[in-house]
């Protein structure tokens, strides 16, 4: 997904744009493969771990009278 993301201008310049917003700087399609070829399975487990032993939230949004 990545690599179709970022093989035509447009797609790099939305990610450049992502990455301004939220980032402040830019970082190259080379870095960030070179970043995520780094991730190990137990780094990926304990982020897992922290996100899914927490209870679901739920949130409904319907008329007043139901």
């Amino acid at each position: 997904n990545f690599a179709i993301k970022t093989e035509d201008s447009e797609g790099l310049a939305f990610m450049f744009l992502d990455q301004i917003v939220y980032e402040g700087k830019i970082t190259t399609p080379e870095k960030l493969i070179t970043k995520i070829e780094k991730i190990n399975r137990s780094e990926v487990e304990k982020e897992a771990q922290k996100i899914f032993s927490q209870s679901p939230k739920v949130t409904i949004i319907s008329p007043k009278k139901i």
